[in-house]
């Protein structure tokens, strides 16, 4: 693998672990091969889209909901906000 800037590997870092783009664009837009990109991955040990963790709000809003001892804590604690005494 070819030698990069630090700040090269820096941006694209982050777009790879901080944004949902395509792998595919993302290796074109920083003129680099999709393999390339790969190996920089792999290399570099940065955090695989795969284990990061995706949750929506919708799903948040749904845990909540449930009657469960966190959804029960999480509605009292917003709620307590909103006594007045």
């Amino acid at each position: 693998m070819a030698h990069y800037a630090p700040e090269f590997l820096a941006a694209v870092r982050h777009r790879y672990e901080k944004t949902d783009q395509p792998m595919i664009e993302m290796a074109r837009e920083f003129g680099i091969g999709i393999t390339t990109l790969q190996v920089m991955v792999d290399k570099q040990g940065w955090e695989k889209r795969s284990q990061r963790l995706r949750i929506s709000t919708d799903s948040i809003s749904g845990l909540l909901s449930r009657r469960t001892p966190v959804a029960r804590a999480a509605r009292r604690a917003g709620s307590a906000g909103t006594r007045s005494g």
